[in-house]
């Protein structure tokens, strides 16, 4: 029984680095595509006008830029990453 728990063990040791990095790489894609959801293509969803830029947000680890919608005030915050993938698709 004792060489069974070692071996669940080490089992777990050899495999733990493996399983966080999968599980960071999961959150990291499921945090892109609700930055890119609300993000909409920079399209204001309650009235289908472009975004313009307001300003940034800085946190701690991230920056976030704020964008508001010129008619109906409506804002959406999204990644620094995500604002750059933007200027880059529109040429700025």
């Amino acid at each position: 029984m004792h060489d069974r728990l070692f071996d669940i063990e080490e089992w777990v040791v050899d495999k733990l680095p493996f399983i966080a990095l999968f599980i960071i790489i999961l959150v990291a894609i499921v945090v892109s595509s609700i930055d890119a959801e609300k993000w909409n293509y920079g399209v204001c969803p309650k009235c289908g006008v472009n975004y313009e830029f307001a300003g940034y947000v800085g946190h701690r680890f991230d920056t976030w830029c704020i964008y508001e919608c010129p008619e109906c005030g409506n804002t959406v915050e999204i990644s620094m990453d995500e604002h750059k993938a933007y200027k880059e698709r529109m040429g700025k």
